[in-house]
């Protein structure tokens, strides 16, 4: 992450944190290039605000007095393969899937997973004879692990659950799968998890068992 303050025109705070390439260990620094992705639409509002705060727009006018284009035909088309996206990514999963494998026994997949630099962390948990999962402990956004084959797990949600809660709904199907790793027959050591279309999957690894008794509550003071 770069951050970046200015004042009057000047910039008077520059500094970046982190890693430009985490596999390649590559520091960030004030050239790194990130992608807007989800800063777009912030990064659009706050265009538009001063556009309109500088009387080049007005909010009360419809987009077509500035930029002469169809725009309702395409918000139409976008919306009709936004809604087909749900039932595409489930027929992919279920097409894929290899039938008559079985897991290990849930408890053996619990636990407290970290990436190498400990910057994201992944709950796993059984809860009422189902796994769980959650990101960076936040116990309201659980989700159920479904078995799909052997030590793979898929948590994908409906897409009204998933869009509730802000996530972005147009994630390919390895996106919701979780695949444990074992050190030993039935011994979990680590997930993997493709997160990122840019990269194969990345490995999380299993923190000891006495972290996860008490890790809900590391984890809040951590967080």
């Amino acid at each position: 992450m770069s951050i970046g303050v200015m004042s009057y025109g000047e910039v008077v705070f520059n500094s970046s944190f982190g890693f430009a390439d985490v596999n390649r260990r590559l520091v960030a620094n004030s050239s790194t290039r990130y992608p807007l992705a989800s800063l777009t639409k912030a990064f659009v509002a706050t265009t538009i605000a001063q556009l309109v705060d500088e009387g080049l727009l007005r909010w009360d006018e419809p987009l077509t007095t500035y930029i002469q284009n169809d725009y309702l035909y395409w918000t139409k088309r976008t919306v009709e393969r936004e809604l087909m996206w749900y039932g595409k990514v489930s027929a992919e999963l279920d097409h894929s899937r290899k039938p008559g494998t079985f897991p290990l026994p849930l408890e053996s997949y619990t636990g407290i997973y970290e990436d190498s630099i400990g910057s994201l962390r992944l709950l796993v948990r059984v809860e009422s004879d189902r796994l769980v999962l959650n990101f960076q402990n936040l116990t309201q956004e659980d989700y159920v692990l479904d078995h799909y084959e052997n030590n793979i797990f898929t948590w994908l949600s409906p897409r009204s659950v998933l869009a509730a809660r802000g996530r972005y709904t147009g994630q390919a199907a390895v996106f919701y799968k979780i695949r444990f790793t074992e050190e030993e027959k039935g011994v979990v050591k680590s997930l993997f998890w493709s997160h990122d279309g840019s990269m194969k999957g990345q490995e999380f690894f299993k923190r000891p068992s006495s972290a996860l008794e008490s890790g809900g509550c590391q984890l809040q003071q951590k967080l």
